[in-house]
């Protein structure tokens, strides 16, 4: 998946388009190529790749989009980089619960002494 993402990217960077040189399949393309990259970076977010998530969000970003898709990249790149600032908080673990989660009390033991 990620070298079709790499070789589409570079097929729209490359490429030159003038009066003379119409792409009438451009929507099409481009349609495609952020499905593409909407399902490569939740793919991405999925197993915690987050420095991959984010810069394929970044490279889609960067490109003319319909306001609908680049509200989709903006929340996966916001989900992926408030994950790693919560794991640095951490200390390195996992981020306990979600929105609006509660802390828990420790519980501590008594045991009754006669």
């Amino acid at each position: 998946m990620m070298e079709s993402f790499e070789g589409m990217n570079r097929c729209f960077e490359n490429a030159s388009f003038t009066y003379e040189n119409v792409d009438y399949e451009l929507a099409k393309k481009m349609q495609i190529f952020s499905n593409l990259s909407i399902m490569l970076a939740r793919n991405h977010e999925f197993q915690h790749k987050n420095d991959e998530a984010v810069r394929v969000c970044d490279i889609l970003l960067s490109k003319q989009l319909p306001s609908h898709l680049r509200k989709t990249f903006d929340s996966i790149k916001a989900r992926v980089t408030k994950q790693v600032s919560l794991t640095k908080q951490n200390d390195g673990k996992a981020p306990v619960g979600g929105k609006g989660a509660k802390e828990v009390a420790p519980v501590i033991e008594v045991s009754k002494a006669d």
